[in-house]
This record gives structure tokens, C-alpha cells and sequence, in this order.
């Protein structure tokens, strides 16, 4: 089996800091697929509040 240096072992020092890892706060975004799919959402209820909008009036 090897050793993996990802497995958290110190469960006691993880109590008393609970929160996330320093690495993950500072992590940068280099992927903007969040703000992306923001943008696909509004545009697709805006297309379907039109066509909804068109159907019934």
C-alpha cells in the first residue's frame, strides 16, 4: 500500500481549526466556469420568460 500524504492523520489539531486548509482560501480561480453558468442561467430564463411571454399574450 503507499503512503499517501493527502490522508489527514491529525484529527486533534484539525478540531481546534476546523476550517478549510490555507491552500483552499488562497487558491486562485482560474477557472471561470461559475461565472459562466451565472451568465447561461439568466439568458436561458430571459429566452424562456420571452417565449412563455409570447405564447400566453
Amino acid at each position: 500500500m503507499k503512503d499517501h500524504k493527502d490522508i489527514e492523520d491529525n484529527y486533534p489539531e484539525n478540531q481546534r481549526n476546523p476550517g478549510p486548509s490555507e491552500e483552499a482560501v488562497k487558491e486562485k480561480d482560474d477557472k471561470s466556469a461559475s461565472k459562466t453558468l451565472n451568465w447561461v442561467i439568466i439568458v436561458a430564463v430571459v429566452v424562456l420568460a420571452i417565449i412563455i411571454f409570447m405564447y400566453y399574450y
